[in-house]
């Protein structure tokens, strides 16, 4: 007659079992649950809760905007300095800019 296999230890679910992990952005010990998996498996010197994961992306998006925004504001100004100078050299490659930037911004494709 066949025993019947030994139970298998089950790891523990991510959460469960009261297990803590500390978030290096604000050094808060939280539960994993917290954690996204990717984040745990940096490790404690890196691993980030997902408030401050998502506050980092936020930080990230709005520089980024403020970046395009000054270089639409840029391009704007160059356009108008090509214009007020006469050569349509100068005016073609402002507006060019100008187009590429806006294109851009619309798309979120890089020309």
């Amino acid at each position: 007659s066949r025993r019947p296999a030994p139970e298998k230890a089950k790891p523990a679910a991510p959460g469960g079992g009261g297990e803590t992990a500390t978030c290096s952005a604000c050094k808060k010990a939280l539960p994993v649950s917290a954690f996204t998996k990717p984040q745990l498996k940096k490790g404690p010197a890196k691993q980030r809760c997902g408030p401050c994961v998502a506050a980092a992306d936020a930080s990230e998006k709005k520089a980024g905007d403020d970046k395009k925004t000054a270089a639409l504001a840029d391009a704007r100004r160059d356009l108008a300095k090509a214009e007020a100078s006469g050569d349509a050299t100068a005016k073609l490659k402002a507006a060019s800019k100008l187009s590429a930037l806006e294109g851009e911004l619309v798309t979120g494709l890089k020309p």
